[in-house]
């Protein structure tokens, strides 16, 4: 079974865009600019993979009703705690511990060295890649409606004003090379988000398996009980009875996890509910986001139908 962890990662961060007003790509741009400034910082082949997906899911800790509603700004509030509490998502899943720290500390300022550590605790490089990402992505965005290669001067200039007290001027003179690359910003322009997924090299694109899926399933559906009028732990116990009915009624070991995965995310339409203005009404389009993940298809079309039943 082959089940890629890009497009699964990916797949989470459109759902997280779409309930999330301020975030529309924002997760996948800020993918697409982390791997840039990671490649062009000589960063390791590892280190550029745990860059980039720690930045498709970066925000994965901000879905509560009162942080949906804050309007992304530049001039970030330290004081958020939704770096926290994704960290603390993704350290619930074995497979994406080692992104937790990546994202605990993204929005650290550099403060002229002093962002190396917090509190006695190293702060990764990635954090600081991510952090500049970030900031960059939600500046562009406040540049949208203009043509990007007008403003893009006045772009670079507010983002190497931040050198030293915002970010590590390691990483803001890989900035300035990425930033003289036409391609990259006639690229950062476009409202799709395959544009964006298909430039990142495949080489960081491991294969995971079933059972790899099913935690990363039990964290969304921790998100999704946030949201749901079931109550806290609803999908995760749906999940856990649905597996243990497949397992009594005989069916092989794959069926019943991907039955178990089902219960997981059968209640993803909740999310929807709670969808950016742009999507709201489309309850079923959330279904949809699963689709480019091949060999979990059947799932997406068993919850559906359960949702019409």
């Amino acid at each position: 079974m082959n089940i890629k962890l890009i497009e699964s990662l990916a797949c989470i961060s459109k759902i997280i865009d779409m309930i999330n007003p301020r975030l529309n790509l924002h997760h996948v741009r800020t993918a697409f600019i982390a791997w840039h400034l990671a490649r062009e910082s000589r960063f390791t082949p590892a280190q550029c993979r745990k860059t980039l997906l720690a930045a498709l899911l970066h925000d994965i800790g901000g879905l509560n009703e009162e942080s949906r509603l804050q309007p992304l700004s530049y001039y970030d509030n330290e004081l958020n705690n939704h770096a926290a509490v994704g960290a603390e998502l993704l350290a619930s899943v074995p497979l994406l511990n080692p992104l937790s720290p990546i994202v605990r500390y993204h929005h650290t300022h550099w403060d002229n060295g002093k962002g190396d550590r917090v509190n006695g605790e190293k702060v990764p490089k990635e954090s600081h890649v991510v952090y500049l990402a970030d900031r960059l992505d939600v500046l562009i965005a406040h540049y949208r409606s203009s043509d990007i290669i007008s403003v893009k001067d006045e772009i670079i200039n507010i983002i190497v004003d931040g050198e030293h007290i915002l970010y590590n001027p390691e990483f803001i003179n890989a900035f300035r090379k990425i930033a003289k690359c036409e391609h990259f910003w006639l690229k950062i322009k476009s409202t799709e988000f395959d544009d964006y997924i298909q430039d990142i090299p495949r080489i960081h694109n491991d294969s995971i398996s079933l059972h790899n899926f099913r935690d990363i399933a039990t964290m969304l559906a921790f998100i999704i009980d946030g949201f749901s009028q079931n109550g806290v732990q609803h999908s995760l116990v749906v999940g856990r009875i649905s597996g243990f009915l497949a397992r009594e009624l005989g069916l092989t070991p794959i069926q019943c996890l991907k039955i178990e995965i089902g219960g997981l995310l059968h209640n993803l339409t909740s999310l929807a509910l709670c969808a950016a203005p742009a999507h709201t009404g489309e309850v079923n389009a959330v279904w949809d986001e699963l689709y480019p993940i091949e060999a979990i298809r059947d799932i997406a079309c068993w919850c559906q139908i359960q949702k019409q039943i």
